[in-house]
């Protein structure tokens, strides 16, 4: 081969990359075309382990990764966001990775403390999760956790009797150590009774014994 045929071969090779060549393999110092990678890798980037207060959203957004083999972010990807345990809400239930190859939503916590679980799937790969933790609001007032039960006259109520700090879902403030205090108040069979042993007691976990 001559050196002007070497020449005219270099000179077509660069003029067909970009175009219908670009398709199949990219030219040296350029990127393969949007779609071209492929999803091999779904990961959780940040918003993992997070705490909040029940029924409220979450500070920071729950942040996937999708990539391809070479570790590089895979664009428009869609991902299923689901919601697997603790009662919360999503702020959307599919999305789409952007440029980088990430995407996120928002989580509100659902009513009850406790965990939170999050899934996020993309076709074709194993699904990753997210765990969080709901906490109770302030104390809103107090509940029976074990009821008074009947007894005979002069008898110790059994089981013993127990009172928890709530608040206002319902929730036992497990971090409470109130004071709490009880008393006879006005109903049937009260006449002539009386509490005896201590009826004053500080909560431990939130509940009072």
């Amino acid at each position: 081969m001559t050196p002007r045929s070497r020449r005219i071969i270099r000179r077509i090779a660069t003029a067909a990359c970009g175009s219908a060549v670009a398709l199949i393999a990219a030219c040296p110092g350029e990127t393969l075309p949007t779609g071209q990678s492929r999803p091999a890798l779904l990961a959780a980037v940040t918003g993992d382990g997070q705490s909040g207060i029940v029924a409220q959203s979450l500070a920071a957004p729950l942040v996937v990764l999708v990539a391809d083999a070479q570790g590089l972010g895979v664009a428009g990807t869609a991902v299923t966001w689901t919601v697997v345990s603790g009662g919360g809400s999503l702020s959307a239930g599919n999305t789409t990775t952007g440029a980088s190859g990430q995407t996120s939503v928002t989580l509100t916590l659902g009513p009850a403390a406790g965990a939170n679980v999050v899934s996020a799937a993309v076709s074709g790969l194993p699904p990753v999760t997210f765990t969080e933790s709901g906490l109770p609001r302030g104390a809103s007032g107090l509940a029976f956790a074990v009821q008074p039960g009947n007894a005979v006259a002069g008898a110790a109520i059994s089981p013993s009797v127990q009172v928890s700090v709530r608040d206002s879902l319902g929730n036992v403030l497990t971090t409470s150590t109130a004071s709490i205090t009880l008393a006879l108040s006005g109903g049937t069979g009260t006449a002539g009774a009386s509490l005896r042993g201590t009826r004053t007691d500080a909560a431990a976990g939130g509940v009072a014994p």
